[in-house]
């Protein structure tokens, strides 16, 4: 292999096998700022390897390497961070990282040519980012909210007792085709051990919440898998009586794969 300003181009046989991903965990670090962490991966068609031997720091008011890929931030709306990289090793440094609103093709800097999405962020109603970590030493990441995000449901009197479709859109990047979820719940029930059942598919149960007293709220922690149903990330949900008083789901964290 040879080395170029933070980036390995490799010679033919002699490169890590497969896509790999090492460490580049995404930080919070004010409301238009994030940091990408020091790591390593293979590009998104796998033929070179990105080595960002320091963090590397993201400004959303900047255009260009280092900040958004183009435009500016957004009300409510994900973002998605790749690293990117000159493989002829012509921009020094070599290795950088941008900020788009595509997961697939974001707008490359001049002088870059290639990139991997390495993790995803969500700004608030005023297009500034949520306070979220992402962890995870491969492809396989995990974003945990500073602070649960509530999904939308109708009145008491007007939930579905049988299994009906609800969009996590507004928590949920619409990334991969199924995303792990922990989600807090909680029921207060109009009758004793009324149930909240979660389903991925919504047909089997996935994770069922009980409140064994009447009129005492019940509150727990919850696992599900969502799915991406026309492109939107969805679970799907039901109670044992459409006038439970009061019923809210906020998710926590979920799981996707870069």
């Amino acid at each position: 292999m040879t080395v170029s300003a933070g980036i390995v181009v490799p010679v033919t046989g002699s490169r890590k096998p497969g896509p790999y991903i090492k460490n580049l965990n995404v930080s919070w670090v004010s409301a238009t700022t994030l940091l990408l962490a020091a790591g390593e991966c293979s590009d998104s068609t796998n033929t070179i390897d990105m080595v960002a031997s320091a963090d590397i720091s993201l400004n959303s008011a900047i255009v260009g390497a280092g900040g958004m890929d183009k435009g500016a931030l957004a009300n409510s709306t994900f973002y998605y961070v790749h690293l990117v990289a000159s493989s002829a090793g012509i921009i020094n440094p070599g290795v950088s990282a941008i900020i788009s609103l595509s997961a697939t093709a974001p707008t490359l800097p001049y002088g870059y040519d290639a990139s991997r999405l390495v993790g995803t962020v969500l700004t608030d109603g005023s297009a500034e980012f949520l306070k979220a970590r992402i962890t995870g030493n491969g492809s396989d990441r995990l974003l945990t909210y500073e602070n649960t995000i509530e999904i939308t449901l109708p009145a008491s009197g007007s939930y579905p007792t049988a299994y009906t479709a609800l969009s996590l859109a507004t928590a949920v990047a619409p990334i991969n085709a199924v995303s792990n979820l922990i989600i807090e719940a909680s029921l207060n029930p109009v009758g004793a051990g009324d149930r909240l059942w979660l389903s991925t598919e919504g047909v089997h149960y996935a994770s069922i919440l009980s409140a064994p007293v009447i009129g005492v709220d019940e509150s727990n922690d919850m696992t599900c898998q969502s799915l991406l149903v026309n492109s939107v990330p969805t679970i799907y949900y039901k109670l044992d009586s459409a006038s439970e008083t009061a019923v809210a789901i906020y998710v926590k964290s979920f799981t996707f794969s870069v």
